[in-house]
């Protein structure tokens, strides 16, 4: 997963931390996602499911199926995603330094630090 606006690759370690950084082909950069309507995602590299709370953090956890690690993908007008997270209606959001955490959603997809591709 790539950021719209910052061009770096979603990435996580074993230890739970996820951050972007130059996308560089490795295992942690890569993301599946399973289910239909709302997905899982979950880091190729470590088998850690992307989870949030309800403050805004983000994070990677072992699977579990709850509503935390459960994303609603919104499809915008030039084929972007924004992931909004089904327990805090938060969306997966970067910053400049490539702190990676759950922000309040900008309505009609104009948050582009939230949008991916």
């Amino acid at each position: 997963m790539v950021n719209y606006v910052t061009g770096e690759c979603l990435d996580s370690n074993g230890d739970g931390k996820i951050y972007t950084m130059d996308c560089n082909g490795g295992s942690y950069q890569v993301w599946r996602t399973s289910g239909s309507g709302t997905v899982v995602l979950t880091d190729a590299g470590t088998g850690l499911c992307l989870d949030s709370d309800g403050a805004g953090s983000a994070y990677t956890r072992t699977c579990n199926s709850g509503s935390t690690q459960q994303w609603r993908v919104s499809t915008q007008s030039d084929a972007s995603k924004m992931f909004v997270n089904v327990a805090s209606g938060r969306c997966l959001s970067t910053n400049a330094t490539s702190y990676v955490f759950a922000g309040i959603c900008i309505s009609g997809g104009g948050g582009t630090y939230e949008r991916w591709w």
